[in-house]
């Protein structure tokens, strides 16, 4: 049987490709029997119904939202690659990246929330939530949970 310290890396892995994806699905959304109408993190939306609608929220929500689009997906490709470079090294510094990442992607969603509650509250309140704000929680459990797996050995 494998070692659960060899295959941390897969659980890193995981976590940046579930990084990644997140910020390609809507931060919140509704679905109803008039269509879909989904809320980008970039601060777009696009509603699909009678015909398909797409436009831009704010200008305000277009630049702090691109900027946190960006942040996700910089932490989470420094967690895609230093999982890959994570499956040969056997030093701390990768586990310590992984919780460094992990933390990003807590705070990043959680930043979003607040700043989306602040600026357009009717977001997050009367629609659901969507995956891009639970996503980047499960990246961050399993990019800190590898990171504990690799560091305890």
């Amino acid at each position: 049987m494998a070692d659960l310290n060899e295959k941390a890396w897969i659980m890193a892995l995981v976590g940046g490709i579930l990084g990644i994806i997140a910020v390609f699905t809507p931060m919140s959304m509704y679905i109803g029997p008039g269509g879909f109408f989904g809320i980008f993190t970039f601060g777009v939306y696009i509603g699909v119904g009678g015909g398909v609608d797409f436009g831009v929220i704010d200008i305000q929500f277009v630049i702090i939202g691109s900027i946190i689009s960006l942040l996700l997906i910089a932490f989470a490709i420094m967690l895609l690659i230093t999982a890959i470079v994570g499956k040969k090294s056997s030093g701390k510094a990768i586990p310590i990246l992984w919780i460094v990442s992990g933390v990003f992607l807590i705070l990043i969603p959680t930043f979003s929330i607040i700043f989306s509650l602040i600026i357009a509250p009717f977001l997050i309140i009367d629609y659901w939530i969507g995956p891009a704000l639970i996503i980047p929680y499960i990246a961050a459990s399993l990019s800190i949970f590898s990171a504990i797996i690799k560091l305890r050995r």
